[in-house]
């Protein structure tokens, strides 16, 4: 298989050394990747329900806070019968990232 730098699946090969070039190619993507976005893909995963182990460490408490925000945004968009604007996800998003950061889980990556 291989990957694009968005990680994005554009061949497929039925011979393992192709695979194992796309490997390679996706763990130098991944290494040579810029700060702003890793931490932009670890906020995707934990910004995700169905990611149910919570990409950063001693976050719980507010990955938890987080997701009743993020249902009582939604209910809100529900109940005027709209679904909920991306721009209010991402503010949201946004202010918990903001909120990470701040409490150094970023360090590592900046």
């Amino acid at each position: 298989m291989e990957l694009d730098h968005e990680l994005t699946v554009v061949a497929e090969y039925e011979d393992a050394k192709g695979s194992r070039t796309a490997a390679a190619r996706v763990r130098r993507a991944v290494e040579t990747e810029a700060p702003a976005k890793k931490i932009a893909r670890i906020m995707a995963r934990w910004c995700t329900k169905s990611v149910e182990s919570n990409p950063i460490e001693n976050t719980d408490g507010l990955r938890e806070k987080y997701f009743e925000e993020f249902d009582a945004l939604t209910e809100k968009f529900a109940a005027k019968k709209k679904s909920c604007p991306g721009c209010e996800v991402g503010k949201l998003m946004r202010r918990y990232r903001e909120k990470l950061k701040e409490a150094g889980h970023f360090d590592g990556y900046e």
